[in-house]
C-alpha cells in the first residue's frame, strides 16, 4: 500500500528516485516503482535501471512482471533478499531483439486509464445510488433557486477571471 511509503520526514533524500524498491525482511509484495528521491533504510534494496531506456512506465511494468513470478515463492521464513532476486529471471518483451520499452509503457498507459474508467463508473454508480436513497434523483429548481444558480454561476466566472487578470 501507498507505495511502500512508510511516512514523511524533512530530510535530505539518502535514495535517488526512479527505481525499484524491494524489503529484505519481508515477502515479495515489497516490491515498488520510486518515481522520487527518498530517504530508506537499510532493509530497502534498490533495483537500478541498466539502460537508459528505463521510465516510470517500464519500471512499472517490471515491478507487475517480478511480482508475478515471486508470488507464492516468499514467506516470514523465507526472507525475499538481495541474493534470490539476483538468481531470478524475468522474460520482458522484446522487438528485433530489444528490449520493448514502448510496449510496456503504452501498455501502463492503457492499463491506468482503463483503472480510472473502471473508477469514474463505480464513482457515478455511487452517487446514483446516494440520490436515490435520499430522494434526490429527480427534481425541479424553482424559478427562484434557477435564478440563484445563474447569479453564482456568473459570480465564478468574473471571479475566475479576475484572478486570471482578465478584469
Amino acid at each position: 500500500m501507498n507505495n511502500g511509503v512508510g511516512g514523511y520526514v524533512d530530510l535530505e533524500p539518502t535514495e535517488q528516485g526512479n527505481i525499484i524498491t524491494f524489503s529484505d525482511t519481508t515477502t515479495a509484495d515489497s516490491i515498488f516503482y520510486q518515481p522520487k528521491p527518498f530517504v530508506g533504510y537499510s532493509h530497502v534494496q534498490g533495483m537500478f535501471p541498466f539502460l537508459d531506456n528505463w521510465n516510470k512506465g517500464s519500471l512499472q511494468y517490471f515491478v507487475a512482471m517480478f511480482r508475478i513470478i515471486t508470488k507464492g515463492k516468499f514467506n516470514y521464513g523465507t526472507k525475499f533478499n538481495r541474493k534470490l532476486v539476483r538468481e531470478m529471471k524475468i522474460q520482458l518483451p522484446t522487438q528485433n531483439g530489444e528490449i520493448a520499452f514502448d510496449y510496456m509503457e503504452a501498455y501502463i498507459k492503457e492499463l491506468e486509464a482503463d483503472r480510472v474508467k473502471e473508477l469514474e463508473y463505480e464513482k457515478a454508480q455511487q452517487l446514483k445510488a446516494y440520490l436515490i436513497a435520499t430522494g434526490l434523483k429527480d427534481y425541479t429548481l424553482t424559478a427562484a433557486e434557477q435564478t440563484a444558480l445563474e447569479i453564482f454561476e456568473n459570480f465564478i466566472k468574473i471571479n475566475n477571471l479576475t484572478q486570471m487578470g482578465g478584469g
